[in-house]
């Protein structure tokens, strides 16, 4: 068991686990070779990682990990320490031997910004015409950055025209790029995707005095490289020499993550590709051991002799996928009760498929990078399936998203189950209450008696131990799905319900539990016409029954009506995009979008941001001219509120009741081991001004909540005071 979050293993393992998913997301190996297994990898690792007593064996655990890709660029840095100077001369410069080679120095990449670069390129340039061949020793004396790269290249911009006869393209980036989670999951739309960006080269077309003489190129493990090196050398124009461990090298875009006990990897951002598709990858011609002093310079003399003996080398590559689609993750169903490594890649993968892709980490109540530390003990110590599914279903709870959910017969079986009694219960006055009666509820069970404990146990405690595995926007959206199942138990089973009546009598009554839908997100609660005229010529239309095909029938009926209540307590059917252009004044923005661009060659990660608009059914006319209200509450969640967004939008519809569940934005999905499926809201929606939604719900213009005495009554509170404010009363 681990002792806790604070322990060196825990750390260790979440270090881990951040290697991994970046890896697993970023890495362009994993979006095209089907011989890497990197979740067999990440279980390989974890006992190694658990069992490491240093630093050092540690980074040995990390390192057997990431050599799975075959990749040297990704890998465990060892300490970094300065070489010997690459030449006795560490200042950008230039010398012609005796026997014309022309030889560069890039000296130290740091001063390659100086003032008087400009006039040591010139002088170059004019050195080029006598030379029979060039040398360009590239070799840096410690470790270089990317700013220091860009200038080693700046620096060499204006000689790369001479160096080649013929048209050259640079190689290009290849990155792989999400926009949101994409998902084989019930809910996506094709919205979410993962692809490929290629970020082109530029063409360096020869200029007057280009001269098809030899060039070889000389780098070690810190050396940037000249965007032309490459295709040089495969047009047959160059070669290229590398002195030290090859395994060493840091040519290529890399990112640096910092782990637990000093340890740092590097891991490959892109792959360089050329124009037509073929890779650009870093394959030197010729591997010199690092020289021990300036006297046996082993690598400039192997490039100098390839120099005089000039004979081009032949350089396979291979072509890069235009398009990618790597196969979804396993779900591993057969793993009931998963080993321990297997519950570990569980958590690791919830940790970071929310760390990279839901869009309102910024508004969780804590920073999400601790959340794996704060449950790493739960996957490690559990027990069973029971066990497991819970620690699943705690961690999952902290997205703390009204739209996230579990799903899979290991969680409806050991967690929650899915049988339900044949009532249906809701928050009232913070007090469940009978609210809906369904075929087969025996007799004595009223609207409005209250639930006083579930199977002896008291009905607050069996909320909040309910409410433990669930995940919510806001308390009260939390405390609704509480009550939708914690009277839940397996199909056919029975459940002692304690209930309290208006007379506050209170008895026990048994009911079977029924294997049916009563869903958190489709209520279907209410009875009655879908569509009526109410007294004072009101209309009244619940949205969460209506069907799409019956929005102009309903117009039609309300068309000479003094206002229109749509009641939003529920769900819609997609009847909002229809509704709305009936009651638009003109062209109004109705809500801004923004899914998260992951992966995109940018210093930190971004979003696609866009706007939906409301326009009117035919332009200059307003379909229906009366005033409207919507009626919402906690069950008003998703599309629900997004129907808010639109009535808001169209013609200021009027908000009553009390605030919607604060979820809004297409779900997305991802698996776990034991056949589990997680989802979670995958993009980011705000009003039309840019106010927040998610976590807040839409707020009404005026506030009423049903009461316990209303519910026994029979009286809707909440379309009584609807009512009045359209008839003008207060």
């Amino acid at each position: 068991a681990l002792p806790s979050e604070a322990s060196i293993e825990a750390k260790r393992l979440v270090g881990l686990a951040r290697v991994w998913g970046h890896v697993k997301y970023f890495h362009p190996a994993l979006a095209y070779r089907s011989d890497v297994d990197w979740d067999s990898a990440l279980v390989a690792a974890i006992p190694r990682v658990r069992a490491a007593q240093t630093s050092s064996e540690y980074a040995t655990a990390v390192q057997m990990l990431l050599r799975v890709l075959g990749d040297p660029l990704t890998r465990v840095l060892t300490p970094r320490t300065e070489t010997r100077a690459a030449t006795p001369n560490t200042e950008f410069g230039h010398r012609l031997t005796d026997d014309g080679i022309l030889f560069i120095n890039a000296g130290e990449y740091g001063a390659l910004f100086a003032p008087s670069v400009p006039q040591v390129v010139e002088r170059i340039q004019s050195a080029y015409r006598d030379a029979r061949a060039v040398v360009i020793d590239l070799r840096s004396r410690g470790p270089t950055d990317a700013y220091a790269r860009f200038q080693l290249t700046y620096a060499f911009s204006g000689l790369e025209s001479l160096l080649t006869t013929e048209p050259l393209d640079t190689p290009g980036e290849w990155y792989r790029v999400h926009t949101g989670y994409e998902s084989e999951g019930p809910f996506s739309s094709g919205q979410y995707q993962t692809g490929v960006f290629i970020r082109r080269g530029r063409r360096v077309t020869p200029s007057t005095g280009s001269r098809g003489i030899p060039i070889v190129f000389v780098l070690n493990e810190h050396a940037g490289i000249l965007p032309i090196t490459v295709p040089l050398q495969l047009a047959g124009h160059a070669r290229i020499v590398f002195e030290g461990d090859l395994a060493q090298h840091t040519v290529g875009e890399t990112v640096e993550i910092a782990l637990p006990d000093g340890v740092t990897v590097q891991v490959r951002r892109s792959e360089s590709v050329l124009a037509d598709g073929m890779s650009a990858a870093f394959r030197p011609d010729a591997v010199v051991p690092a020289s021990a002093d300036q006297d046996g310079d082993s690598a400039l003399a192997r490039a100098l002799q390839m120099a005089r003996t000039f004979a081009p080398s032949r350089v396979d590559r291979e072509r890069l996928p235009a398009a990618i689609a790597p196969p979804p993750d396993r779900a591993y169903p057969e793993m009931r009760y998963p080993s321990l490594e297997y519950r570990l890649l569980a958590a690791f993968r919830i940790w970071n498929t929310i760390l990279y892709f839901y869009p309102y980490k910024e508004l969780l109540d804590y920073d999400w990078d601790t959340v794996l530390g704060e449950h790493l003990s739960s996957f490690v110590t559990a027990q069973d399936a029971g066990e497991y599914a819970r620690a699943v279903a705690a961690m999952a709870g902290r997205i703390q998203d009204s739209h996230a959910y579990l799903a899979g017969t290991l969680v409806t079986e050991e967690l929650l189950g899915t049988g339900y009694p044949p009532i249906r219960v809701r928050m009232i006055e913070d007090t469940p209450v009978v609210t809906a009666l369904y075929e087969g509820t025996p007799d004595g069970i009223a609207i409005g008696d209250i639930v006083v404990a579930v199977d002896g146990v008291p009905a607050a405690d069996r909320l909040t131990e309910t409410a433990r595995f669930l995940a919510a926007s806001t308390p009260l959206s939390l405390l609704d799905r509480a009550a939708h199942s914690f009277m839940n138990g397996p199909p056919g089973s029975r459940v002692t319900l304690t209930l309290r009546d208006v007379t506050n009598r209170e008895w026990d009554v048994v009911l079977e539990r029924r294997h049916e839908d009563y869903s958190t997100l489709y209520h279907r609660e209410r009875q009655g016409p879908v569509m009526r005229i109410l007294p004072g010529n009101i209309g009244y239309v619940d949205l969460d029954r209506l069907p799409l095909g019956d929005v102009d029938r309903m117009f039609t009926l309300m068309a000479g009506t003094a206002g229109i209540i749509f009641d939003m307590r529920g769900y819609p059917q997609g009847t909002i995009w229809r509704i709305a252009p009936w009651l638009a004044r003109d062209a109004r923005t109705v809500a801004r979008f923004e899914t998260p661009l992951v992966g995109y060659p940018a210093p930190e990660p971004g979003s696609l941001a866009f706007v939906q608009t409301v326009e009117p059914e035919r332009p200059g006319q307003v379909g229906y001219q009366g005033p409207t209200v919507m009626l919402i509450d906690e069950r008003t969640m998703s599309q629900a509120e997004h129907a808010g967004l639109y009535l808001l939008a169209a013609n200021d519809t009027r908000l009553v009741g009390s605030r919607s569940a604060g979820a809004n934005g297409e779900i997305t999905t991802f698996t776990l081991p034991g056949g589990i499926t997680v989802g979670f809201t995958g993009q980011a929606v705000t009003h039309a001004d840019g106010r927040q939604l998610q976590r807040i719900g839409l707020i009404p213009d005026i506030e009423v909540r049903p009461t316990i005495g209303g519910v026994r009554a029979g009286v809707d509170e909440v379309l009584h005071v609807a009512l009045q404010h359209l008839r003008g009363q207060p």
